[in-house]
């Protein structure tokens, strides 16, 4: 599944509602984002360029090292998945987070893309069916 999810970010034009992307510079700083990043962030008004992308997705404060290691090359993909998202203002929201290296030649440039694909019908279908089983065990 990862794999086809990163095929389907490199080779489409335009993505679906369902995912959103993001540049990350090595301080950490959002360079670039997609129309539908703040949807998708814990807090979406820090969900833009100049800010650092852990007070919008605070998932990554700790996994620092691990970002830098991507950047440099020595890992090559790190995933978060079945991240819950509930406020009073949004409905109730799944994702699951892509993090890998990029470049770009012209301007030589190393930065970490972050995609986020919106996971929340499969996760409310996973949990029906968990309990339809409880249920039918009852």
């Amino acid at each position: 599944m990862k794999y086809q999810v990163l095929d389907l970010f490199f080779y489409k034009q335009k993505l679906s509602t369902r995912f959103a992307s993001l540049e990350v510079d090595k301080n950490f700083y959002i360079t670039d984002t997609s129309e539908q990043v703040k949807r998708f962030a814990y807090c979406p008004q820090d969900a833009i360029p100049g800010k650092d992308v852990r007070l919008a997705f605070p998932e990554f404060v700790g996994l620092e090292d691990l970002l830098l290691s991507i950047l440099e090359g020595h890992e090559k993909l790190f995933i978060l998945e079945e991240i819950h998202r509930f406020s009073e203002q949004k409905a109730e929201i799944y994702i699951d987070i892509y993090i890998f290296r990029k470049s770009r030649k012209k301007e030589n440039k190393i930065y970490l893309t972050i995609l986020i694909e919106d996971i929340t019908q499969r996760m409310l279908l996973k949990r029906k069916r968990l309990q339809q089983a409880n249920e039918a065990n009852l």
